[in-house]
């Protein structure tokens, strides 16, 4: 009885556990600031074009 007794905690709390932060997540997901994706999407735009002027063959970027 006692040789299960963290397995049964594991098998129920995590779970649970990983419910609540799923949860957590979508709703800090849900109040994000819908005005700062456009300005995101651009920066990460420019980031992929930076790496591929540095490494247009599509290697790594050469240290600078």
């Amino acid at each position: 009885m006692f040789d299960s007794f963290p397995w049964g905690i594991v098998t129920i709390g995590g779970p649970i556990l990983l419910g609540l932060i799923l949860a957590y997540s979508m709703f800090r997901y849900r109040k994000r600031d819908r005005r700062l994706d456009a300005q995101t999407e651009r920066a990460t735009t420019e980031l992929y074009k930076q790496t591929e002027r540095e490494a247009p063959d599509g290697g790594e970027p050469r240290p600078r």
